[in-house]
C-alpha cells in the first residue's frame, strides 16, 4: 500500500511539469554598518591598565596625538589604528584647547 501512495506521488509530481530544483536562497542583505569605536571607551579601557588616567585638558591635540602614537609604539600600549585614532579623537574633543 505505501508503495503504491509514494508511486502515485511521483507520478503526480512529474506530471506537474515543474522539478523541484536547487533551493532558492534567501536575498543578500548588506552587512551592518560597523558601529563607530568608542574613544572614550578605549581610552578608560586601555590606558587604565598600565597608568592612571590623566588629565585629558593637561595637553593640546598636537601633543594628545603624539603621546598616544608614543604609547602604542614605544610603551606597547595595544590598540589598531583606528583605535588610536578614536582614542585620541576623544581627547582631541574634551581637552577644549586647540
Amino acid at each position: 500500500m505505501r508503495r503504491m501512495i509514494a508511486a502515485a506521488f511521483l507520478t503526480l509530481a512529474a506530471c506537474s511539469g515543474e522539478s523541484p530544483g536547487p533551493a532558492k536562497k534567501p536575498p543578500a542583505t548588506a552587512a551592518p554598518a560597523a558601529a563607530p569605536v568608542d574613544g572614550a571607551g578605549l581610552f578608560a579601557a586601555r590606558c587604565a591598565v598600565c597608568h592612571a588616567l590623566p588629565d585629558v585638558k593637561s595637553r593640546g591635540d598636537a601633543s594628545w596625538a603624539a603621546e598616544v602614537r608614543r604609547m602604542v609604539q614605544q610603551k606597547g600600549a595595544k590598540a589598531t589604528s583606528e583605535e588610536e585614532a578614536a582614542i585620541v579623537r576623544h581627547l582631541q574633543q574634551a581637552n577644549g584647547r586647540d
